[in-house]
């Protein structure tokens, strides 16, 4: 082993950082430069890898302009081509495979993308996921032939030997976590562990400074506030004194919600769509896709204080190319009204994000957020913290939308209309990570750094509640099913390592035929073990299912059990069925919570 690795695998780009293992004097974080194609026969190494996926028609180029120095070229194309591709060919182009793979009502391992494509040949999830993966570590693996590590370079510098840190969203379901480290693994990389986004980006900024301890004051939180591409996120980390230190830990996590810079760049093209037909030009689905690419591009620049505004030119097809182009401006009042007031609205600490009544058929897809309020997603997610609403003295900046400081002050002046109203006049400050595009792949190389005892650590308990399905006992009704219950057998905040144990009041285990054992969890509720609470849709999410016989035999047994939860430090969950009589008879239940 040579290198620390840090990868931030994004839902709208990915990026690596390392720093050496055996050097002293050579501790830096480096950014690795990506090989990847740019545009036909084109290949650059970048800093960003966009996490897309193209797959070109027969014949669209030969396969000599399309191959990448490492190898022949494969049926798809990764990174900044297959980003531009999608302004032109996109029913052609994979997005967002990280959120597909979160997505808990489809098969992940199942060919659905590029989603509603009507291509002959798809793929998953997971395999878009190995894709992203087996190209970055390929790119790498060239260098070290090529002798970027130095002409010595020998396997050991080769991707597979060093110790590596991915980074998953906090609300990451554990078959999404699970998944990550298959397709890790599937490529040969053992030397792994799996790691927080909200963390990583922390991390990162306690690694550019030297004195943080005196920079964070005792008994406050920090708010990580992460609006990318595809997705928001939110968690909160608390900075406590423990036997005289300031400790660090992650202690609430907002749920997945699918809003972000892709939904402000499908809103600006519909504005831009109305103005242009207000000139009595109308843009075919072509025109469309490059009209909703270029004003992402233009959206950056402005909110970047680049340009003020940019001209944006759809060009003709057909036989009339001149005559059919269109032409149309984009400039700082657009970005005010559609992606500062429309997504980033100021509101009150009550306000919640708003749910439609749905239709009674739903078109398969991702679960995109209803409400395109971040701010209101925000509220709701402070809101429902056990000590009430809390204005967090800390905010930290993450993900590639707060690259622009108009958005953090729409947020920044948000938090404090909040802290007036509710009596808190502490002053709130923010944490800077420099670069935040790469801000989470630099906190996961100084996470794999760090792990190994060579820094601060961010101590992680569990983010949810977790709860046990039980069916109720009541009187057959034809055509109705049971009502479930929930038990809460692990609370919200109980570490990895930890046990707790409920006696009081007995349950009754079904043995002797195959049952189903239903795990649930919610972000929100902060039950003591133990709790009976009914089950509602709006709190609780299923997130495991295990189906077992636990006692050979024909006959069916209900014997009383108490329950018995450990969190291990390995990210699972066992849960054991004691029996009342017997204590010595149990039975083992192991869903997994968390992969490390």
């Amino acid at each position: 082993m040579k290198f620390y690795i840090g990868i931030d695998l994004g839902t709208t780009n990915s990026s690596v950082a390392y720093c050496s293992v055996d050097s002293e004097s050579d501790r830096e974080l480096k950014q690795y430069k990506v090989h990847q194609l740019v545009s036909e026969g084109l290949v650059d190494a970048l800093d960003i890898l966009p996490s897309n996926l193209y797959f070109p028609a027969e014949g669209e180029f030969s396969s000599e302009v399309l191959e990448l120095p490492w190898g022949e070229s494969g049926k798809y194309v990764i990174g900044e081509f297959a980003k531009r591709q999608a302004s032109r060919a996109g029913y052609r182009v994979v997005h967002s495979a990280k959120s597909w793979l979160c997505q808990s009502g489809i098969d992940r391992k199942k060919g659905i993308l590029p989603f509603q494509s009507g291509l002959d040949e798809l793929i998953s999830p997971f395999e878009a996921t190995v894709a992203i993966l087996s190209h970055i570590r390929d790119s790498w693996n060239y260098d070290v032939l090529a002798g970027l590590f130095g002409e010595e370079a020998d396997e050991s510098f080769e991707f597979e030997n060093q110790k590596i840190v991915i980074t998953v969203p906090a609300s990451f379901d554990p078959a999404a976590r699970d998944l990550t480290m298959e397709a890790a693994k599937e490529l040969g990389l053992e030397n792994l562990r799996l790691l927080e986004e909200p963390q990583a980006a922390l991390y990162s900024w306690l690694e550019s400074r030297d004195s943080w301890r005196d920079e964070l004051e005792l008994d406050s939180k920090v708010l990580v506030c992460d609006v990318g591409g595809g997705t928001t996120d939110f968690s909160l980390i608390s900075a406590d004194d423990e036997e005289g230190n300031l400790q660090l830990q992650r202690i609430a996590v907002g749920n997945h919600i699918l809003l972000g810079g892709d939904n402000m760049d499908l809103a600006l093209m519909v504005h831009l769509q109305n103005k242009l037909k207000e000139s009595g030009q109308t843009p075919d689905a072509k025109q469309l896709e490059s009209l909703k690419a270029q004003a992402r591009e233009a959206k950056e620049k402005i909110l970047g204080g680049e340009v003020a505004s940019q001209k944006l030119t759809l060009a003709g097809s057909g036989s009339s190319l001149f005559e059919s182009s269109m032409e149309v401006e984009l400039d700082e009042s657009d970005l005010e009204n559609v992606v500062l007031d429309g997504f980033f609205s100021a509101c009150s600490t009550k306000d919640k994000p708003k749910t439609r009544r749905l239709f009674g058929f739903r078109q398969a897809g991702l679960n995109y957020a209803q409400d395109a309020s971040i701010l209101k997603h925000l509220a709701d997610f402070l809101s429902r913290q056990e000590s009430g609403f809390e204005v967090p003295r800390y905010i930290l900046f993450n993900g590639s939308m707060f690259r622009s400081e108009k958005l953090q002050n729409k947020v920044m002046d948000c938090l404090k209309s909040w802290a007036e109203e509710t009596g808190n006049e502490q002053e709130i400050e923010v944490l800077s990570t420099g670069d935040l595009p790469l801000a989470v792949s630099r906190g996961a190389g100084y996470y794999a750094r760090v792990s190994e005892g060579d820094g601060i650590r961010i101590k992680a308990a569990l983010a949810y509640s977790l709860y046990i399905g039980i069916e109720k006992s009541q009187m057959a009704i034809p055509g109705v099913e049971p009502e479930i219950g929930l038990i809460c057998v692990a609370p919200m905040g109980l570490e990895e390592g930890s046990s707790v144990e409920y006696k009081e009041e007995p349950l009754y285990l079904v043995t002797g035929e195959q049952v189903q054992f239903r795990l649930f969890r919610s972000p929100f509720r902060h039950d003591e073990v133990g709790t009976a609470i009914d089950f509602n849709e709006e709190e609780f999410e299923e997130i495991s299912t295990l189906e077992k016989t636990l006692k050979e035999g024909n006959e069916e047994e209900f014997i009383p059990v108490h329950l018995a939860t450990e969190v291990t430090e390995v990210g699972t969950m066992d849960l054991y069925c004691i029996a009342q009589d017997q204590p010595d008879q149990k039975w083992q239940l192991e869903f997994h919570v968390r992969d490390q």
